[in-house]
Parts: structure tokens; sequence; C-alpha cells
């Protein structure tokens, strides 16, 4: 990635150095966007989001986290409350988060879950899984090392 490219996503989202890291795989550098950056991003853009189970096994072990994410017009508060009455979004987009043992090791499922479906939509409505990004949540293999 361009060195100017990241310095515009970092203006952009007000990260700083702590937010983003690079991981090499193989001759490939891939950009990794930290749980602090996602809450950045989800904050700057004002995303507020949903979650859904989805799945869930009888022992926890498996689960299915559905994260919808709505960007409300500006004039809606940020901490408005989804309900009945929640006034029409301008943007929205669903992901998904799962976690099994076959790719989760820690020993929180759902909660691990959910921050795979969060980061997974905001990195989707910020445009920033198709310049390549990734966040740290989406793989154990994806972290500071």
């Amino acid at each position: 990635m361009k060195t100017e490219t990241l310095k515009q996503i970092y203006n952009e989202f007000n990260l700083d150095k702590d937010d983003i890291f690079v991981l090499k795989f193989g001759t490939k550098k891939q950009p990794i966007i930290t749980r602090g950056g996602i809450d950045k991003i989800m904050k700057k853009m004002r995303i507020q989001i949903k979650y859904d189970i989805q799945k869930i096994s009888d022992d926890h072990k498996y689960c299915v986290i559905q994260a919808t994410g709505f960007i409300f017009p500006n004039n809606v508060p940020e901490d408005i409350v989804m309900n009945g009455n929640t006034p029409k979004p301008k943007h929205v987009m669903a992901s998904f988060g799962e976690s099994s043992p076959q790719n989760n090791k820690s020993p929180y499922p759902i909660a691990m879950a959910e921050k795979r479906a969060k980061s997974r939509v905001v990195l989707q409505m910020s445009g920033l899984y198709e310049k390549g990004f990734f966040s740290e949540d989406e793989s154990d293999d994806f972290n500071k090392k």
C-alpha cells in the first residue's frame, strides 16, 4: 500500500500509529486495523450497530452473529435508541462474525464472533475492505508480533 494512501486513511478517520500495523505473509504486506482503530472509524462515521445471534451451539462453542451497521443523517443524535420510531438511516450494511474451535483460541467464542462481525461491518461501511484492510479480530494470525 502506498504511503500517501495510508496517510489519507489516518487523516480521514483520526487514526494514529497504534491503530494500524502491517503483517507480512510471504512477499505480501497486509495492513491490519486494531480494535481501537475500528472503534475510532465507527465513531468518526457515526456507525450504530445492532447485533443478532444467528446460530449458537448448545455448548456455546460455535456461534454466528450478524452485525447490521446504520449511518444516520447528521441531525440524528449519535446515541439514538434503535426502536420502531428510529429515523430512516442513510446507509445500512450487514456482515457476519463466526467463532468455532477451528478458528478461535479465545475462551469467549460469543464475544469473538461479535468482535468479528463488528469489525467486518465497519470495514465494509468505511470502504477499507476494498482497499485491502483487515481487522486484528478476524484471525488469530492477525496479531502484532
